[in-house]
């Protein structure tokens, strides 16, 4: 049988459509950077971490905010985040 296929090429980066980090959220983000709608933007100032409900800490070289708690594993994680955003690679590549 015949079948037709279709080629996408993308960044790696984009995939699918920005939304809100609370699952099944339909509200629109106010820009592609925000993490969250505007009904949840006070969520931003909690820990990124999955049952954690702790304050986010500031890097305390750049002392930009971060997106977990001062909790050591949640720092590891933090920055192993921020390391692999910056390699160029997928997070799960090593």
């Amino acid at each position: 049988t015949l079948q037709s296929t279709k080629v996408i090429v993308t960044d790696g980066i984009t995939v699918g459509w920005p939304c809100c980090a609370i699952p099944w959220c339909k509200n629109p983000l106010v820009t592609n950077h925000c993490r969250y709608c505007l009904k949840h933007q006070n969520l931003k100032c909690l820990c990124a971490m999955e049952g954690c409900s702790q304050a986010i800490t500031s890097d305390q070289k750049t002392r930009k905010p971060q997106k977990a708690c001062n909790g050591p594993v949640h720092v590891k994680m933090e920055a192993a985040n921020t390391k692999s955003s910056y390699s160029g690679k997928s997070k799960t590549q090593h």
